[in-house]
């Protein structure tokens, strides 16, 4: 199955899972293919819950950070300490494009991208002065460049 997506003012197809539920009457066994990890059966809970129309429980509160003050910037105190921790998310572009990929530096604690923060502040400068780099606006990574 293909899906249409809109990247970089193109309209692309690309490869696209496909999810749904078929009777096992209705599928047989591939030649070749291993189906050892594959459960044969469903776990109890999960035919308790599909048959009472329950849920999983919600998973415990994380404690939230405390609000800043009225007018404050959520963005970290300028300039960045040593101890903060940086990331970068690659963006999407067409699979025939030319040029330098962009990329998005974000600060650890940016909720615009949920990767991990694996680079240090002079990781992160370095990584803006390379081309199609930009800083994100949301948590103000725009300070490195000062």
């Amino acid at each position: 199955m293909v899906a249409h997506q809109f990247i970089a003012g193109r309209d692309l197809c690309e490869p696209s899972d496909v999810h749904f539920t078929v009777p096992s009457t209705h599928v047989e066994p591939l030649e070749g293919t291993s189906y050892r990890g594959v459960p044969i059966r469903r776990h109890l809970k999960a035919i308790a819950r599909a048959r009472t129309g329950r849920s999983h429980p919600a998973p415990p509160p994380t404690p939230q950070p405390a609000a800043p003050a009225s007018g404050a910037s959520q963005a970290p105190d300028a300039p960045a300490a040593d101890t903060d921790r940086w990331k970068i998310q690659q963006m999407r572009r067409a699979y025939d494009s030319t040029g330098p990929r962009r990329t998005v530096v974000h600060h650890q604690d940016c909720w615009m991208e949920r990767g991990p923060a694996d680079l240090t502040t002079e990781q992160a400068v370095e990584a803006l002065r390379r081309p199609g780099a930009e800083p994100c606006e949301a948590c103000g990574a725009g300070r490195l460049q000062t």
